[in-house]
């Protein structure tokens, strides 16, 4: 009924403004310098290592933001975003999800979630 999809619609919203506060909460989370002037972190990615342990040094320095993804994933995101994700990982490259699966491997989380918040 009309009810029901808006009521569908509005947690849709709610989910997505979810999102918006984990990017926000992910923003805070970088690092600012002595002057206080934010400065980004450097990394060094070696293309030719194996796609999985490619961005091992960015992984590690954002290891928090790995914890929170399957946690806010989890509560937040209804099973269509993640059939979403399924339909997606269809059509990336194969070593883009293997870059993917390093992340989640070194998170110690699954794939999926690393996904979607790279989505």
């Amino acid at each position: 009924s009309g009810h029901d999809n808006y009521f569908r619609k509005f947690k849709f919203i709610e989910r997505m403004l979810k999102v918006v506060l984990l990017v926000a909460v992910a923003a805070v989370l970088r690092p600012a310098s002595a002057d206080g002037q934010e400065k980004p972190p450097r990394f060094v990615i070696n293309l030719d290592a194996p796609p999985e342990v490619r961005y091992k040094e960015v992984a590690e320095h954002f290891k928090e933001i790995g914890r929170v993804i399957p946690i806010f994933f989890n509560k937040s995101m209804p099973n269509e975003v993640f059939q979403l994700s399924s339909l997606f990982s269809s059509k990336l490259s194969a070593e883009y999800l293997r870059e993917i699966d390093g992340f989640a491997k070194l998170w110690n989380c699954d794939s999926k979630y690393v996904l979607l918040a790279n989505l």
